[in-house]
């Protein structure tokens, strides 16, 4: 009687498995990858000389990153210009000198 009975819950058992869907995956796995894959990525040197930012939302970390990389660049690009007109003026004027020596 017993046998009967615990062949029918496997069955409906089997059948029930047929038709649903495989359980997903445990997120814990995709967690540990991650957590892996970041321990294992170096940390580059500019990276750990840089303090930890402080705790803030996510969007004014964002802003603020793109604001400062925009003022780098526009800073650099001051730079450069100014460098390349001291160097085209002191040419001009070395070259103005040499003229009025010979």
């Amino acid at each position: 009687m017993s046998t009967n009975n615990g062949s029918q819950l496997e069955r409906s058992w089997r059948e029930r498995q047929s038709r649903s869907p495989p359980p997903p995956p445990p997120p814990t796995l995709l967690v540990l990858t991650t957590g892996h894959a970041l321990a294992a990525s170096p940390i580059s040197p500019l990276q750990s000389q840089l303090p930890p930012p402080p705790p803030s939302p996510l969007t004014t970390t964002t802003t603020t990153t793109i604001t400062t990389t925009t003022t780098t660049t526009t800073t650099m690009m001051m730079m450069m210009m100014m460098m390349m007109m001291m160097t085209t003026m002191t040419r001009t004027t070395m070259t103005t000198i040499t003229r009025m020596t010979s």
